[in-house]
């Protein structure tokens, strides 16, 4: 911290020793390691082990070369995907590229206005008629077994994809 070229107080000091602590945390915690009761790391493997102690080292060469970094609220975390950058575990390298996903069919909004899917759209407004029609018998039919009162001079009745539907003329 002397290196910045400020007055070093109490503050500074702690606070970049809290800055190395959470790098080397991230650090640890990013290899799987186990946080031990007396505050040190524990590894299943030994390759992992090795790595953590070169990241270390390569943040605390980081830190002799640029000390400004921890006077930065986010020093930690920048220290330690720097390393993490220069120092890649055989996990952190990307194995192959993964396949695409098949195009998004468009939605709603997109069909509505006719983008997407070019099969043309029947006009807003007008009933479908390339259904099957009803006969106004078994029209009638069906508008009193749904409970509304059949009256053909008040109301359009049609039937869309199974549903029935009454509209005010």
């Amino acid at each position: 911290m002397a290196k910045v070229g400020e007055a070093v107080s109490d503050k500074d000091l702690t606070k970049g020793r809290g800055l190395l602590n959470d790098a080397a945390r991230l650090t640890a915690t990013s290899l799987n390691a186990r946080i031990l009761p007396d505050g040190s790391f524990g590894f299943d493997d030994e390759n992992k082990a090795k790595l953590f102690n070169e990241r270390l080292s390569f943040m605390n060469n980081l830190v002799e070369q640029d000390p400004s970094i921890l006077k930065k609220a986010n020093g930690g975390i920048t220290l330690h995907s720097r390393a993490v950058a220069a120092l890649p575990s055989s996990g952190d390298k990307p194995k192959e590229e993964a396949p695409k996903p098949a195009p998004k069919k468009p939605g709603g909004i997109s069909a509505l206005f006719g983008k997407g899917d070019e099969t043309p759209k029947p006009a807003v407004g007008k009933p479908d008629t390339s259904g099957p029609t009803v006969e106004k018998a078994e029209m009638k039919t069906r508008v009193e077994t749904v409970g509304w009162k059949y009256d053909p001079a008040k109301y359009e009745y049609r039937v869309v994809k199974g549903k029935l539907q009454r509209r005010a003329k």
